[in-house]
């Protein structure tokens, strides 16, 4: 199951950088890019809470690493989100110097 779930994460991540990428290239849309984003964290979160839950109720380490797994993704698509955010704010500010608005 861990395996699993790992090779679920490494595909989210490359497709998330994939449209990352597409959206630097203006071929793609920020909303949309942001939008998977919040839902790749959103399912993180609920397995990290489902697989925590699971740890607590065995008292073993059985599914300890599908919850580190998913909280490593957590963070790995939450670093991914903020990096978004930052670029979009560049681009706008980069825009703004080189076309600056007409009076």
């Amino acid at each position: 199951m861990g395996f699993l779930l790992l090779i679920m994460y490494i595909i989210v991540f490359v497709f998330i950088l994939v449209k990352y990428v597409r959206c630097i290239l203006n071929k793609g849309r920020w909303g949309v890019l942001l939008g998977i984003e919040l839902l790749a964290i959103i399912t993180s979160l609920g397995l990290a809470y489902y697989f925590d839950g699971v740890v607590l109720k065995l008292d073993a380490f059985d599914y300890f690493g599908e919850w580190l797994f998913s909280f490593s993704a957590i963070i790995a698509y939450g670093g991914l989100f903020i990096l978004s955010i930052l670029t979009i704010v560049i681009k706008t500010i980069i825009g703004e110097i080189k076309n600056p608005p007409q009076k």
